[in-house]
Order: C-alpha cells, then structure tokens, then sequence
C-alpha cells in the first residue's frame, strides 16, 4: 500500500546488514506488507519538520516489530497460520524454531536500530522511548495474546474478570503497536509542544478503527470470542468506529496532521466497513 514511501528505508538498513540466511529470513518476513506503521512514522515525522524523514532507524523499527508480531502470531503455538501476505508463513517457511528465534532478533533488532537514533539525535528522550516500549510493546502485546489464546489473562497481570475480552485484545494488541507507532513519529519529529499522551491517544483510536475493519471482513474465519463484530453486532462497531474515527481527526487537526494522506488512509478504511452518512448518524 506504501511500498514506495517506505521501501527505501528498508533497503537502506538491509544493505548496512551481512548477507547471511538471518537476513533473508528477515527480508521475507518483512517484504510484503502493506507498510502503513511504516508510513505513518514518516508522514508525522516529515509534517511536523516540513522536512523529508533522513533517518531509517525509526521508520525500519516499527515495521520489525510489526513483522515479529506476525511471526509469532503465526506460529504453532499460536494461530498456526500458514499462509501470510499471500504466501507461506515465516515458520512455514523455514521451520517453527528458526521463525520463534528470530522474531526475538528482529525485536532487538529494532530496539537496537531506536536505541542508535535516538543517542545521536534526542538522547534526553529515551527514558520516555524505553517506558512506552515496556508499557505498549512489552506488558500489553502479551497481555493480548494471552486473551486471544483464550488464556486466563486475570492469573498473569490482574485482569478485570468482567472485561470485554474482544474490546480488550483490540486495545492491547493492535491499538497498543499503533500507539507506538505513533509515539515514534511525535518523539523523532523532536517538537517540544508534542504532548506523547495525545499521540498514544492517536494511535488507540486510528487502532480501534484499523481492528473493527478487519473484525468485520474477517467475520467468516474468526473465532466468535474474539472478533468484536461477532460479540456486539454491526450496529456497536459501527458506533465504536465512528467514535474512534472522530476522536482521531480531532486529535490529528490540533497537530495540522489531518492530511490528504491520512484523509485517504481513513477513507480507505471507510470504504471497507461500507461507512455512510447513514452509519454516522448512529453515532
């Protein structure tokens, strides 16, 4: 979908790499999506500075950890998915414990690759880099997953026993990598009136809305228990995303964000879940 915004910083870091087969598992695993995370970095980064993104490091890191994501969600042990981007799955690929081992290295990787920027750059920001990370990538993506996997989340991380388990995988698992990606974009855009609660907030609502699309044209293959459109109907998604897509445009105007780019990224999503001016009326 952004191939051509994000390729380039891709294969800038990958020829700074050795040619080895951990590099090819690495490209493939990455090659091959649509690089929104990626993009959305780089359009915060170069709005905010009204100047072209000069760092790879940043961009290459959100679309490791999205890739890693994937590997692992793929896996066995997980979803056991095989197919991935339209073709064979990394573990499938090249085998369940050289797709487990190397989703660990591509997230150091990317941590390695963030720690490297932010130093040269902004080095007085990387206590609030390594604390959204533990908090978004470390507690929550795992938190998500135990719930996805229909594990008692509650035992491990004191989970409110009442909690609507498909509103909440959403919010730890797609919400929370967005958040991320878009706290990435605020902090290497190095502007001292961004405030890191908003752009957190940015990725949480652009998030709800990305996973309610994905609930609704998924709603033939997923499980009912996780699947939000499955547990509250079309009327509720619909109410949730326009919410979400509200909150998210008001958040992105106080920043001058709401571009055309993002403008199409919404409408793009829009499209999809057959919004309306019929549906907005419901919210």
């Amino acid at each position: 979908m952004y191939q051509n915004a994000v390729q380039p910083y891709l294969d800038e870091y990958f020829k700074r790499q050795k040619n080895n087969k951990v590099q090819k598992i690495i490209e493939y695993s990455v090659y091959g999506g649509k690089y929104i995370r990626g993009f959305i970095v780089k359009h915060i980064i170069e709005i905010l500075t009204g100047q072209k993104a000069s760092q790879f490091e940043p961009i290459v890191c959100v679309e490791l950890i999205h890739a890693a994501s994937l590997v692992i969600d793929d896996l066995p042990c997980m979803d056991n998915s095989i197919m991935r981007r339209d073709k064979l799955s990394t573990f499938a690929k090249f085998g369940k414990n050289e797709a487990l081992l190397l989703s660990f290295y591509m997230v150091s990787e990317s941590i390695r690759l963030i720690n490297n920027a932010i130093s040269k750059s902004m080095p007085e920001n990387f206590t609030i880099l390594v604390d959204e990370w533990c908090k978004l990538l470390g507690r929550n993506l795992v938190v998500g997953q135990l719930l996805d996997l229909k594990c008692d989340a509650a035992e491990y991380f004191n989970i409110e026993p009442n909690v609507d388990i498909s509103e909440k995988i959403i919010l730890c698992k797609t919400c929370s990598l967005f958040s991320f990606v878009f706290v990435i974009g605020g902090l290497f855009a190095q502007k001292n009136d961004v405030n890191i609660e908003h752009f957190k907030s940015m990725g949480k609502h652009f998030g709800m809305m990305y996973q309610l699309v994905d609930d609704y044209l998924d709603m033939k293959e997923d499980d009912p228990y996780a699947n939000f459109v499955l547990q509250h109907g079309i009327e509720k998604t619909l109410i949730k995303y326009i919410y979400s897509k509200m909150e998210f445009i008001k958040l992105l105007t106080q920043y001058n964000l709401y571009t055309p780019e993002f403008k199409q990224l919404i409408d793009s999503l829009d499209s999809k879940l057959k919004i309306n001016k019929s549906a907005e009326e419901l919210s």
